[in-house]
């Protein structure tokens, strides 16, 4: 019975058809009968459960009429109530109308197809061409299935009603009393929890700025570390350069002192009257030669020649030697100079 559904039922013995049209419904529900009361057991127990509902159904949909105006009572029930029951119940005379429409409530609300079904065919009901008549072959049955099953008639009491609903309601009451306290329980756990989750949440900030700070140090770290190597890349570099200009100041300073030994030693021998300085012939050589550069030196070449005649034929450097040769320096220098302002033109 429960998984019928008023498609099935609709098919079963052209049924729908026979429904639409409103013809051969007596012969049908003969048919019906024959179908409960199989004693051969021709039919299935699918066809039975068919044969009962659609059955079952045009008995309710004759007197829906009735169940619609009548109050529904207050019934309980307790165990299982299927779609059989609740057919049984509604076509039970016993109780009255108020007990049946009570049931028919429950079907409707647990069955709504099967309620929608029934309430169709009770519509159907002005313009049927066959005149509804009593199926006794279903009351039959169902007096036979009352004798293999009774129906319980409990719950109809108002008094016995009223203190099972009484009980109902303190134990309910107590339930709710046992749930206050683990709400009220759960309420202190919450508390402590938002409070820990508040810590937590104080802690997270606290270690996101230090990790924020930790992150700055971090790249000042890497940019004070990347200056260090790019100044001490700088500071290799000037001391190679360095290095190299002191070893030409010292090749220089050994040939200037060379050149003034060799002086000495001539003014020495022909006296200072014979000493004839050559430095107009430095000025007329080509610039490059005097300077000792080739091809097209540029601006920082010719200020690098500046410094390293300047650091080997500087004046001060002479101070214990004759004055002459002090004199001698700086004309050197004052021609190393017109050779770079003449290639820098």
């Amino acid at each position: 019975m429960e998984s019928q559904s008023p498609r099935a039922l609709r098919r079963y013995l052209d049924y729908g058809k026979r429904a639409k049209q409103g013809v051969g419904l007596g012969e049908l529900r003969q048919w019906l009968g024959r179908i409960l009361h199989d004693e051969d057991e021709v039919y299935t127990p699918q066809d039975q459960a068919l044969a009962f509902e659609i059955s079952a159904g045009e008995r309710i949909a004759d007197g829906m009429v009735e169940l619609q105006r009548v109050i529904p009572d207050l019934v309980l029930f307790t165990g299982t109530i299927d779609k059989v029951f609740l057919y049984r119940q509604i076509l039970s005379p016993a109780g009255g109308l108020e007990r049946q429409a009570a049931f028919a409530k429950i079907l409707q609300a647990r069955y709504p197809k099967s309620w929608a079904w029934i309430a169709e065919r009770a519509a159907a009901r002005g313009w049927a061409t066959e005149p509804d008549s009593r199926d006794f072959l279903l009351e039959q049955f169902l007096e036979q299935l009352e004798g293999i099953s009774p129906l319980s008639r409990e719950g109809l009491g108002q008094d016995r009603l009223v203190g099972f609903l009484q009980q109902e309601l303190r134990d309910k009451e107590a339930a709710l009393r046992r749930l206050q306290g683990d709400l009220e329980y759960a309420e202190d756990r919450a508390r402590r929890a938002h409070q820990s989750l508040r810590q937590a949440e104080e802690e997270g900030r606290k270690l996101h700025q230090q990790l924020r700070e930790a992150r700055e140090n971090g790249e000042k770290l890497r940019q004070e570390r990347s200056r260090r190597i790019q100044l001490d890349r700088q500071a290799a570099e000037a001391g190679d350069e360095a290095e190299r200009l002191r070893a030409e100041c010292a090749k220089l300073d050994a040939r200037l002192r060379q050149m003034a030994q060799r002086l000495v030693e001539a003014e020495r021998r022909q006296g200072p009257a014979t000493l004839k300085l050559e430095v107009p012939q430095l000025r007329q050589l080509e610039a490059r030669q005097l300077l000792g550069l080739e091809g097209n030196p540029g601006e920082e070449d010719l200020s690098q020649a500046r410094r390293r005649f300047a650091a080997a034929l500087h004046s001060d450097r002479v101070g214990a030697l004759p004055a002459w040769v002090g004199q001698l320096f700086d004309q050197v220098l004052s021609a190393v100079n017109e050779a770079c302002d003449r290639l820098k033109r």
